[in-house]
């Protein structure tokens, strides 16, 4: 099925330029599935969305539908979606709580382990009829990382803290944002479709020249907003549509670092009103207290100290501490995917803060935000031009001659650098080639 070869594949990527098959080719796209979204660590769901004894969700990894479950004893199961009796998926239900789960074709039932419960007419079996060997098909592997769940498939490999590396302090410095040290899934998701590949936008996120191009009607929208309302000048939403229209230079003064498993992340660009690390108002004071209790005040201070923005976490999520919010990348094809939206609660900060998060969601992510709209545009646009065959290399050269790497592989560059864009790349071919040798 997949007739391309490792010498092949590893011809597509340079360290400055990568071929445009990578981004148009259905093949190159299938292999990604199997190899990188079928044997590395994929982000599926937070804890809390399976809280309770017999809760579930559902979600995909790569190409395979899957189920969460959470057991009679509190353990977690990651389930094909898929009855082995005729194929139909077992659970149509984004969330919920069940003592089983019913196949809605032949009512085979199964428990919350996935094993096969009960089946209509037994009888009509031979005495061979193996029911252990019938339930749904288990995912190998399974692990949270302070709730957030990661799945692979592949029943071998790295573990998952060693796959996150030094990006897991971005997963921690949300959770230890939160007063009690716990957060929850809330405010819904937000899902949108593109005509483009998976990897535009996950390169899109640290890339710090297209804002001012890009964005430039959201921005002059901002400034007149501003202008005319000077009391509401420093607000969230102002504030981030005013932000993308800072200079090279001050994009340039933005930290940008990655690490040798692809994953990046930049510095905030903004921090000032309603995300200022100090704040002098009720909600912030009260929230500060009880951070402070808990861990007291020099790592109170670190914690809101770390001012992050776009951490992406390999192959396909993208975190943002400062406001609780993560995207999902889900590839669909080589030329579609689905981008899921969504935020969390720090379970014992005041209100104030989830409306935060709310608005940042809502300005930055939504079907209806101007800088998403902006982004998903040029994701199609791009991909419309990748399908000419005129053209084969893009480059990826910018301050390639700036990189700082450390002895531990990771990678300090400035701000406008297509580091993060190197990088990725080089963690494909790590995926697409070393492991598949």
């Amino acid at each position: 099925m997949n007739a391309i070869a490792n010498h092949e594949l590893a011809g597509m990527v340079h360290p400055d330029r990568v071929h445009r098959r990578v981004y148009a080719d259905q093949a190159v796209f299938d292999l990604e599935l199997d190899r990188i979204f079928g044997r590395g660590w994929i982000y599926v769901g937070h804890e809390s969305m399976a809280k309770k004894a017999n809760d579930f969700f559902s979600t995909w990894l790569g190409r395979e539908p899957i189920i969460v479950t959470r057991d009679g004893e509190g353990r977690l199961h990651g389930l094909i979606n898929r009855c082995p009796h005729r194929g139909a998926q077992v659970c149509n239900a984004a969330q919920g709580h069940a003592r089983h789960l019913t196949c809605p074709y032949h009512a085979w039932t199964f428990r919350m382990d996935g094993s096969l419960e009960a089946m209509p007419r037994m009888n009509g079996y031979p005495a061979s009829f193996d029911r252990a060997g019938h339930g749904l098909r288990r995912i190998p592997r399974v692990e949270s990382y302070r709730g957030f769940i990661f799945a692979s498939l592949a029943p071998k490999g790295i573990g998952l803290v060693e796959h996150l590396g030094s990006m897991a302090e971005a997963l921690d410095n949300m959770v230890d944002r939160s007063p009690t040290g716990e957060l929850e899934a809330a405010g819904g998701v937000f899902h949108q479709e593109y005509a483009g590949n998976w990897k535009l936008h996950m390169e899109n996120a640290t890339d710090l020249v297209h804002p001012g191009v890009v964005h430039e009607s959201s921005v002059l929208a901002g400034r007149a907003t501003a202008a005319g309302r000077p009391d509401e000048a420093e607000t969230q939403a102002l504030q981030m549509l005013q932000a993308n229209g800072l200079t090279i230079a001050d994009f340039d003064r933005v930290d940008l670092k990655g690490t040798p498993q692809g994953h990046t992340y930049m510095g905030a660009f903004y921090s000032k009103g309603d995300i200022a690390p100090e704040r002098t108002d009720a909600p912030f004071l009260e929230y500060r207290a009880a951070l402070m209790a808990r861990m007291g005040e020099a790592k109170t201070a670190a914690v809101l100290g770390r001012a992050t923005f776009n951490n992406l976490i390999y192959p396909n999520i993208s975190v943002n501490p400062l406001f609780q919010t993560m995207r999902r990348v889900q590839p669909i094809s080589a030329d579609r995917s689905i981008v899921h939206s969504s935020c969390f609660r720090m379970i014992g900060a005041p209100e104030d803060f989830f409306h935060k998060t709310i608005t940042f969601l809502s300005t930055a992510n939504s079907p209806s935000s101007l800088i998403s709209t902006d982004d998903i545009a040029i994701f199609e646009r791009t991909q419309r031009g990748l399908s000419s065959q005129q053209s084969e290399w893009l480059n990826l050269a910018r301050n390639i001659h700036l990189d700082e790497v450390a002895a531990d592989g990771s990678v300090a560059a400035k701000g406008t650098s297509e580091m993060a864009i190197r990088l990725q790349f080089k963690a494909w071919l790590h995926h697409m080639v070393g492991e598949a040798a």
